[in-house]
C-alpha cells in the first residue's frame, strides 16, 4: 500500500464516527477504488488524494449523507447532527 493512500485513510478513520461492518466494507471499496485510481491515474501524493476525493471529513460527510445521517464540520471534525 503506498505510503500517501494509508495516510489518506487513517485520516478519515480517525474521524468516521461509526465503526459497525458497514462502515468497514466502505472503507475496503474505497481503498480498493483508490488502488485503482493510483495506478490509472499516475497519482502520487495525498495532496492528489484531496484533490480528486476531498479533504477527509468531506469524505466522512459525504459518506454519512448517503445514508441520510445529517452532520455538520466543526473545526475540522465531523459530528452527527440529532434533531430536538
Amino acid at each position: 500500500m503506498n505510503n500517501f493512500k494509508k495516510e489518506y485513510l487513517s485520516e478519515i478513520k480517525a474521524i468516521l464516527p461509526i465503526k459497525s461492518k458497514r462502515e468497514r466494507i466502505y472503507l475496503k471499496k474505497l481503498s480498493s477504488d483508490i488502488e485503482a485510481l493510483i495506478q490509472e491515474e499516475h497519482i502520487s501524493s495525498k495532496k492528489m488524494l484531496y484533490d480528486i476525493y476531498g479533504i477527509p471529513s468531506e469524505v466522512v460527510h459525504n459518506y454519512l449523507s448517503s445514508l441520510g445521517i445529517k452532520t455538520q464540520t466543526i473545526g475540522g471534525i465531523t459530528v452527527q447532527i440529532s434533531p430536538i
